[in-house]
């Protein structure tokens, strides 16, 4: 069985943020793929492994674009798990970190939308990034989740 965690590394500097890195288990042995999303420590719920937008500083749309950036991720990293599974041949963690690394660097048309639609939200575009999330979600529908 294959699991993966969301954990947050608070920074060793006082008074700057932290990563989050994922943890992938697969037969008691442990990968770790490191982000670049960072969020303070009063950002981070511990309990459900999360950020959470906190009005302070200003930071609510970062925090949610990585808030939307981390179920991408984890939708991915499920979606890698499940086609591995479906293959039904033993793999291992390392397998699952080198995979999810080889889309994350691949120009897909999905990458690209979700990206597009991230940078809308920067510009507080709202409208037209739901009216974009919507499209692609009815894509994604259509293609079954191929990219």
């Amino acid at each position: 069985m294959t699991t993966v965690k969301v954990k947050f590394r608070p920074s060793t500097v006082p008074d700057r943020p932290g990563s989050i890195v994922y943890l992938v288990t697969c037969h008691r042995i442990v990968r770790q793929i490191t982000t670049d999303y960072k969020v303070f420590p009063y950002e981070w719920d511990e309990k459900r492994s999360e950020p959470v937008p906190v009005s302070v500083g200003g930071r609510t749309a970062v925090v949610r674009s990585i808030i939307q950036r981390l179920r991408r991720d984890m939708e991915r990293l499920g979606g890698i798990i499940g086609k591995f599974d479906h293959l039904y041949r033993d793999y291992s963690s390392e397998e699952i970190v080198t995979e999810f690394r080889r889309i994350r660097e691949e120009n897909s048309f999905f990458n690209f939308m979700e990206n597009v639609i991230a940078r809308l939200l920067r510009l507080k575009h709202v409208g037209t990034a739901g009216n974009y999330r919507a499209a692609l979600r009815s894509f994604k529908r259509f293609r079954t989740g191929e990219d």
